[in-house]
């Protein structure tokens, strides 16, 4: 029952770089040819899958919840789970909550004061939701539009940046004819 309760997650599909400099990775979208100037490692083309989830206060680690059981004994499961956490977690401190630890992939429960409700929400890339372990953390997620003169915040808006993606990572848009001057341009992104 418990381990059926899906994780936060979304699918898109694109390219996921990693850059040793960024110490993670890049989900590109859209038309993209990768090669020649591009110095990124390509860990997965087609569909990858995101999932969310927040760092524990005294570990190195995250984790990607599944479950959430207020004290009142209210069920959250999925992206309801992670939605109930960083909106109301504070108020529920002793609130149960199980979901798959980032850095060994078991699953665990917790209570919710043992997670960083404060800090930022963090994205990781899956090969797929059955993957145990993530293939990077996520640094930026990039639109691919042909026509822009220069890197773009997507807006507020814009329908096909999810909503948890937007909160974890930067979401630009950028052309494809800047492809190679990526590692310079997500230099200045910042890393938290």
């Amino acid at each position: 029952m418990v381990k059926s309760a899906p994780l936060a997650s979304d699918m898109l599909q694109g390219v996921v770089l990693r850059f040793d400099a960024l110490r993670g990775a890049v989900l590109l979208i859209g038309p993209v040819s990768v090669g020649g100037d591009l110095t990124g490692e390509v860990l997965r083309r087609g569909d990858v899958v995101i999932g969310y989830g927040l760092a524990f206060l005294y570990e190195e680690d995250a984790l990607l919840p599944r479950l959430v059981i207020d004290d009142f004994q209210r069920e959250y499961r999925g992206r309801e789970a992670l939605d109930f956490m960083l909106r109301r977690g504070d108020a529920f401190p002793r609130a149960d909550v199980f979901g798959r630890r980032v850095s060994t992939g078991t699953e665990e429960w917790l209570f919710l004061k043992q997670l960083d409700l404060a800090g930022p929400l963090r994205a990781f890339v899956y090969g797929s939701l059955e993957a145990s372990r993530p293939l990077a953390r996520l640094r930026a997620a990039i639109w691919l539009e042909t026509g822009l003169a220069d890197p773009v915040a997507l807006p507020e808006d814009d329908e096909r940046v999810p909503a948890f993606l937007r909160r974890s990572v930067p979401c630009f848009g950028l052309s494809p004819l800047h492809l190679p001057e990526l590692p310079r341009l997500l230099a200045g992104a910042g890393e938290s």
